[in-house]
């Protein structure tokens, strides 16, 4: 444990995390990223996604000390974590549940602060401090030991690292026992209730409750004696919280054109949702900007293509995260829209439509071309046709009895020394017709022999090769 870091009171015992030993304490950063890479969810998601998930376990990895625990000393808070990841609270906390449903993380100590440490509340008003302010969570890095398997290692090593003690994590403290004392002027009786599903700010937080009518009140509408709410505990504790942020595409549409001020603002919401970049500039804000060409009939997936593309379809190329937001959207914009608040080139949207609309009108004037040419077409001459047919028939005849010609003649085709004597010529004398026979013999019986040696040269590699595979799994040859 890190000396700057003082013990945390709320620290559950880490053999509770375990789960009876399937998982164990990582031995090794190197380990614990390596099964993370081999979680079979990777190939399957969504690219940003995996670049978040890679990013937030190298994140985690910079912020653990000796016994594998985050210290916020070193950052291993939520807001360091978001700043250092350049993404929301509502990503951050899917991907630590993502984490923490896989076996990859265990929460060893949630975060509070002295106003959601009620137990040490004495009375209605007054409240005493603990020495430990506001204490951030605490994770602890775990690997599954049935993940281990992914990783492919050989079984020696697998099994050194599945046993290898937690020579590397402290001993835990269990929680802090409240004194007699501090007790004796708390409100009882209390139970502990389930913490509520994550909120809009998507921030996961767990407080101890007293009854109804010992509550003080957090809102405006219980100081008017309405009765204070206490969540229920859910029907089915393993259902996720459902997402309280609606889908992107259920904002605003991307073919639509916002008209007025609301569906402008719902359609920079939607743009702050996907464009990481844009998020710095507020909504009304990006609105303000984006006034000029939503009124110019600019739909959402023009803007967006107006951004990232220059009027003749080349792309920006993307340097560093930008320093002035404002500036830097209207230089995207300059080359589309003129100082005085016209179009200096065609939107995309429009573009495409007058493109799909001179590709269907030449598709209309094929099509009728087409049809004026079956409507002109006339019967040809029988005359014509006849002799075309007779022609045709010739020329297959000859075709078909000089491939029976060249067939013959590669059957029956022997060596000459002189050209083929036609029919009306006097034959081959006897001797030379003996002598070609004889050159036809020994070309047989020389093609044999080849035949015959090139089957024992493969015989030979076969059982060369059988032999070789016998050697090679320690069988003695026959």
């Amino acid at each position: 444990m890190s000396p700057l870091r003082k013990a945390n009171p709320l620290r559950v015992p880490l053999e509770s995390l375990l789960e009876d030993g399937a998982l164990m304490v990582t031995p090794s950063l190197a380990l614990w990223l390596a099964v993370v890479a081999a979680d079979p969810d990777m190939p399957v998601r969504r690219a940003d996604w995996r670049r978040n998930a890679e990013n937030t376990a190298r994140e985690l990895t910079r912020r653990v000390g000796a016994d594998m625990v985050t210290s916020p000393q070193w950052g291993g808070t939520w807001k360091g974590l978001i700043e250092a990841l350049g993404v929301s609270r509502s990503t951050l906390n899917n991907l630590l549940r993502w984490f923490k449903e896989k076996g990859y993380v265990r929460v060893l100590a949630t975060g509070s602060t002295i106003v959601t440490r009620r137990h040490l509340w004495l009375g209605r008003t007054r409240q005493i401090g603990d020495g430990f302010g506001n204490l951030a969570a605490e994770y602890v890095l775990t690997v599954p030991r049935a993940a281990l398997a992914a990783l492919r290692l050989p079984v020696e090593e697998l099994a050194a690292l599945a046993e290898r003690p937690d020579e590397f994590a402290d001993p835990v403290e269990g929680p802090r026992v409240v004194t007699q004392d501090e007790w004796r002027e708390a409100p009882w009786p209390v139970e502990t209730l389930p913490a509520p599903p994550v909120d809009r700010s998507c921030t996961p937080y767990g407080r101890l409750y007293v009854l109804k009518k010992y509550l003080l009140p957090t809102r405006t509408r219980e100081k008017s004696g309405r009765p204070a709410q206490i969540s229920q505990k859910p029907e089915n504790p393993d259902t996720p919280p459902v997402r309280s942020h609606p889908a992107p595409e259920s904002i605003w549409p991307n073919t639509a054109t916002p008209e007025t001020r609301k569906q402008r603002l719902l359609a920079c919401r939607r743009l702050r949702a996907e464009n990481m970049t844009l998020r710095g500039l507020s909504e009304r804000h990006l609105r303000s900007l984006l006034r000029v060409p939503f009124s110019l009939g600019a739909t959402l997936a023009d803007v967006k293509y107006m951004i990232d593309h220059r009027p003749d379809g080349t792309p920006w190329l993307y340097d560093d995260k930008p320093h002035h937001l404002a500036g830097w959207l209207r230089y995207r914009l300059a080359p589309w829209i003129g100082e005085d608040g016209t179009l200096r080139a065609p939107l995309p949207s429009r573009a495409a439509a007058e493109a799909h609309r001179r590709h269907l009108a030449r598709q209309a004037a094929r099509r009728q071309e087409a049809a004026r040419l079956r409507a002109e077409r006339a019967d040809p001459d029988p005359d014509l046709v006849a002799e075309t047919r007779a022609r045709l028939a010739a020329v297959r005849r000859s075709c078909a009895e000089r491939r029976e010609a060249e067939a013959a003649e590669a059957i029956y085709r022997i060596p000459r020394t002189r050209p083929r004597l036609s029919p009306k010529e006097d034959p081959l004398p006897q001797d030379e017709v003996s002598r070609h026979r004889a050159s036809i013999a020994r070309a047989v019986a020389k093609a044999a022999d080849l035949a015959a040696r090139k089957r024992a040269e493969a015989a030979a590699r076969v059982r060369q090769a059988y032999q070789r595979t016998n050697l090679a799994n320690g069988v003695a040859p026959a």
